[in-house]
């Protein structure tokens, strides 16, 4: 099964429109658009996604998502949603979203 995965998203495509073809192009990262097992692998990759910080909350469904973190002091409330999403960029930066 890893074998089959790891050949799936490291191959190639072509794009055809009528019977021209384009040239070939190799998949640098990510899952082919539109496949049946994409929206999976999107899922187990985005499945240890975590907003590190206290209290801020993370919710995910499908390939949306948001944070938040209620309080009473607005400023409270923009340095937690900040560091959260210093957080989840340099996630996303580390797992090449």
């Amino acid at each position: 099964m890893i074998g089959y995965l790891n050949s799936y998203i490291t191959g190639s495509f072509q794009v055809k429109v009528g019977v021209e073809l384009s040239e070939t192009f190799y998949q640098e990262n990510g899952t082919p658009q539109g496949s049946i097992i994409s929206p999976l692998l999107f899922l187990l990759m985005i499945n240890n996604l975590d907003p590190g910080v206290d209290n801020v909350e993370l919710s995910l469904l499908a390939d949306d998502s948001a944070i938040f973190y209620a309080s009473r002091n607005l400023k409270l409330i923009q340095d937690k949603v900040q560091k959260a999403l210093d957080k989840i960029s340099d996630w996303c930066n580390e797992n090449c979203f």
